[in-house]
């Protein structure tokens, strides 16, 4: 009876970590745009428009970075531990090719808007900074590479070892 609570207790932690990094994510995002709105419409001194433009251009990066951590690293450990990955790996393989699709898509697009504000902090650096010059398009299919990497990663790692 103890060794279920406990496992019982390690899942209810597992989903909260899970949501809880979502929400981490979704607010450094968040903040990061409200910084550079802030540093693209206010007159400020370069030392401030230098530590703006970092702190928001590191909330996106370890936003992100900590949300993929924790699901490839914690989530996954913990998904071991509680022997819930057979499962999962059971009802994947039950599930037509369209809720696998449909899957994987919410999975892509929650890591491309995460990933979405690293856009305009690229392309506000290379205005602002004389950095080499990126089209915004080129940033987008990059951001979009880089979360379905970061999907097909986890898909390959849960569903199909």
């Amino acid at each position: 009876m103890s060794e279920k609570r406990f496992l019982q207790k390690r899942l209810q932690q597992l989903i909260a970590r899970e949501n809880s990094t979502l929400v981490l994510s979704t607010v450094a995002s968040s903040l990061s745009l409200a910084l550079l709105v802030g540093l693209v419409t206010n007159n400020v001194n370069e030392l401030i428009r230098n530590a703006l433009f970092l702190s928001g251009l590191l909330f996106v990066l370890f936003g992100y970075s900590y949300r993929e951590l924790t699901i490839h690293v914690a989530d996954f450990e913990d998904s071991e531990k509680l022997c819930l990955l057979p499962k999962v790996r059971e009802n994947w393989r039950k599930k037509e090719l369209s809720e696998k699709f449909c899957i994987a898509l919410r999975m892509w697009l929650v890591r491309f808007f995460l990933l979405i504000p690293f856009v305009p902090y690229v392309v506000y650096g290379c205005v602002t900074y004389s950095w080499l010059t990126f089209p915004k398009e080129l940033m987008f299919l990059i951001v979009a590479i880089v979360a379905l990497m970061f999907t097909l990663f986890e898909m390959m790692r849960v569903y199909d070892p």
